[in-house]
């Protein structure tokens, strides 16, 4: 809430830490963020355990970590992979609506309501 602090801690196998700030303002790691920043912890031990403080209106983020690929990295609008080969058969199953082959059993409004009663 509003005001509140909350310590995180990433596990030492994950290389590349984002966090992703999609309410509020506040502070990650004693640096000042707002708006819809994206901060790249840097990993290391100074970073494994971060402080994350709300400001008035509340914070929420999203945290991302994982390993390094060290794999080609191709992108073009919201579709990521490794070759421009790749993008472009990702794009026809898009278009083709078989891009999501599997679609989970979850209806995500229930979900929401039942949490809000």
């Amino acid at each position: 809430g509003p005001g509140g602090s909350a310590e995180h801690a990433v596990p030492a196998e994950m290389e590349t830490v984002l966090c992703y700030l999609y309410r509020g303002s506040g502070k990650i790691q004693g640096r000042a963020v707002g708006g819809q920043d994206l901060v790249q912890l840097n990993g290391g031990a100074e970073d494994r355990h971060f402080t994350v403080e709300a400001g008035a209106e509340g914070l929420g983020f999203i945290l991302f970590a994982g390993k390094r690929l060290n794999e080609p990295i191709a992108w073009h609008g919201p579709f990521v992979m490794n070759t421009q080969t790749q993008i472009r058969q990702c794009f026809q199953d898009y278009q083709k609506g078989q891009l999501f082959r599997k679609k989970a059993d979850f209806d995500y409004r229930a979900a929401h309501a039942a949490r809000k009663s």
